[in-house]
């Protein structure tokens, strides 16, 4: 029950103690082979103790009092005269843990990382300290692992927007074979031209893992990712409408019902107490002098009040840029990510804020209730959460205030048309990109307003829906005529999107035909960014390289 068959162990004596099981094993083996010369040895010199850990038993720890011999080595040519017997079925030479206890903690090890998964084993009855568990972690083996023939290759962030490492991944066996301390191309060159054999490798359009493949494994297939192709169609969709601020505005983007997520009552004139309320405040037209417009107007005092210094970076931006620095070295300078200063630098003039939404479905139960009391006069934007919250409701007053900010106050108070809002650059990339008979119906009504701009927000969205549907569609025989058309479209975003395509023609048309993708490679990333988490403060690049070539 408690010795494996292999081991020349008896238990001679066992006790239970404070929640503990205690166990004296004895060897019995009747010669012993020097650790040295290997010859068998007769002669016991004297009785040795150990008092290693052992695997827990019925949820209780175990602790062993293990009696062992030295031996008296008779080869008069060893240098060995007394060597103490090996288990090595048992337990490793000097080690402080059985075999089978050590195998445990280093699987706990690489699930749950150091102090996880010491409270995980004190659970179990196999008490170890998160310190010792990393040790196992760095003294494993690695796994051994083919050169793939189908590759998938991808960053991830050691720290978002400074610093970033490469992964690669096997995409027939979909595990990772490989983590790169960084992403430039020379590391990933150097890794290609160690590891030859990789036919194909899906990427996507980043120059770094261009060149990294083209000088590592020139003869190899590269295939751009389907899912960077619509992402990077995206950007060029924001970059177009980051250039023309008054393309994005709407007039009603969004109901409260769309944006709280639940059934609001018809839009109604001011009731009696609104009316009275009004006529006592002129104010209230505007929204300005409303008792509970604070709950809003001050969030929009603030942003406003953070403009200059927005339009100061923007113009520090611009300025390094004119000077001749790249992307990276402003961002080393200004401490901003790389994508804000890429969106800095796409648009001509400082990019305006985005306009928050309400999506709280939370609200939705008590968008009825809110109406009725708006229209009966109270604007308290606190009062209204107190109110909603003796009823059940868990979101926070925010909630609240957002939905206040999108009601139509100045058609309620004047019949006045409601101000038009400015649609997210982000949501607008999802419209464009999106098919259509997937669209919620708010986000139909918004895009139509949208699309009617002019000529060029339609064109814009007749050429990103065609990109999309051939890339859904598989119909790599159409991109050629769409890259012409994109071209001489007159959006400079999108014809830089096309461009970008005809510099990286071979792998993008294989995009539209092969099945090889990146998805396996987004759902690593994942994983990876999982245990980092788990080892917050302790993640350094050799722990989380382990863990995740070790991981299934």
């Amino acid at each position: 029950m408690f010795v494996p068959e292999t081991a020349p162990l008896r238990v001679t004596a066992f006790a239970a103690a404070g929640g503990a099981l205690l166990l004296e094993l004895a060897a019995v083996q009747s010669t012993a082979a020097c650790p040295v010369c290997g010859q068998e040895a007769h002669r016991v010199h004297s009785w040795y103790q150990r008092s290693p850990g052992d695997t827990s038993w019925a949820g209780r720890e175990v602790r062993l009092l293990l009696l062992v011999r030295r031996w008296w080595c008779d080869n008069a040519r060893c240098f060995r005269l007394i060597f103490t017997e090996r288990l090595p079925a048992f337990i490793d030479a000097g080690a402080r843990r059985t075999s089978r206890l050590a195998s445990a903690q280093t699987s706990i090890a690489f699930a749950a990382g150091g102090e996880p998964g010491s409270r995980l084993a004190g659970k179990l009855g196999m008490p170890v300290s998160g310190d010792t568990l990393l040790r196992m972690i760095r003294r494993a083996p690695e796994p051994a692992a083919e050169t793939p023939r189908a590759l998938g290759v991808d960053e991830w962030a050691k720290r978002k927007g400074h610093s970033y490492g490469t992964i690669l991944v096997d995409l027939e066996q979909g595990r990772v074979i490989d983590l790169l301390p960084d992403r430039s191309a020379a590391s990933f060159a150097a890794w290609l031209t160690a590891h030859p054999g990789v036919e194909i490798i899906s990427r996507d359009r980043g120059g770094e893992f261009i060149r990294g493949a083209t000088d590592g494994a020139p003869e190899a297939e590269q295939v751009a990712d389907r899912f960077h192709l619509l992402d990077n169609l995206g950007d060029a969709v924001k970059e177009a409408f980051a250039a023309h601020g008054d393309w994005l505005e709407v007039s009603a983007p969004f109901s409260a019902e769309d944006a709280c997520g639940g059934a609001v009552p018809p839009e109604r004139g001011p009731s009696a107490g609104g009316a009275e309320m009004l006529a006592a405040n002129p104010g209230a037209a505007d929204g300005s002098g409303l008792p509970g417009a604070s709950g809003t107007s001050d969030a929009a005092g603030r942003a406003e009040a953070r403009l200059p210094a927005r339009q100061e970076r923007y113009e520090k931006v611009a300025a390094l840029r004119r000077s001749g620095q790249s992307i990276r070295q402003i961002t080393a300078q200004t401490g901003m990510s790389r994508n804000t200063v890429r969106r800095y630098l796409r648009a001509p003039s400082c990019p305006a804020p985005a306009q928050r939404r309400c999506g709280s479905s939370k609200l939705a139960p008590y968008i009825e209730q809110l109406q009725r009391r708006w229209d009966e006069g109270m604007r308290v934007v606190s009062q209204l959460w107190r109110e909603i919250r003796r009823q059940g409701f868990r979101g926070s007053r925010g909630a609240v205030a957002r939905w206040a900010a999108l009601l139509p106050r100045a058609a309620a108070a004047g019949g006045k048309p409601a101000k038009p809002v400015r649609w997210p650059l982000r949501d607008v990339a999802r419209l464009f990109t999106a098919a259509p008979d997937s669209l919620k119906d708010k986000d139909s009504r918004a895009l139509a307003q949208i699309i009617g701009k002019n000529s060029q927000t339609r064109e814009l969205y007749e050429l990103g829906q065609q990109f999309a549907g051939m890339l859904r569609g598989r119909q790599p025989g159409k991109l050629a005529d769409w890259l012409k058309n994109a071209l001489a479209c007159g959006i400079a975003a999108l014809a830089g999107f096309a461009t970008g395509l005809a510099q990286d023609w071979s792998a993008v048309v294989r995009a539209f035909s092969s099945p090889w993708s990146n998805g396996q490679v987004e759902g690593q990333v994942n994983r990876l960014k999982t245990i980092k988490r788990q080892m917050y403060g302790r993640a350094g690049f050799d722990l989380l390289r382990k863990r995740v070539l070790a991981s299934p």
